[in-house]
């Protein structure tokens, strides 16, 4: 069983052998689309042939259909406030950095800090 990678507007697909795990391209001339473009059906008399395990696929085994594989969304990185946990952080801008850097010197509570908390007022 072979799952839909890719549906390239370019002419070809690229599915992914089940067996092995290895991608690879054919030709959109060899399926029937459905459903948007997000599975397709092998035409009669074509057979797919896995070129990196051999692994075959046929229309004869019931039309096959190959599905598309979904992947999962990158994950964002959220910054964390280190000392309770909470999402509900800022970013310390050049312009406060300096500007308190200007009033207090080296001893400014933003120096070296890139986050501030808004939750318990932790700047990491």
């Amino acid at each position: 069983m072979f799952e839909l990678s890719l549906n390239d507007p370019d002419g070809y697909v690229m599915l992914k052998c089940c067996e092995c795990g290895e991608y690879m391209y054919t030709n959109h001339d060899i399926y029937d689309f459905e459903n948007g473009n997000h599975s397709v059906t092998i035409k009669n008399d074509t057979i797919i042939t896995c070129e990196h395990c051999s692994k075959t696929q046929s229309a004869s085994e019931g039309k096959t259909i190959i599905h598309e594989t979904r992947k999962p969304a990158p994950t964002r990185y959220l910054p964390e406030c280190p000392a309770c946990h909470s999402l509900n952080v800022e970013k310390i801008g050049a312009i406060k950095k300096y500007s308190s850097f200007a009033a207090m010197g080296v001893f400014s509570p933003n120096l070296g800090k890139q986050f501030h908390c808004k939750s318990c007022g932790y700047r990491f």
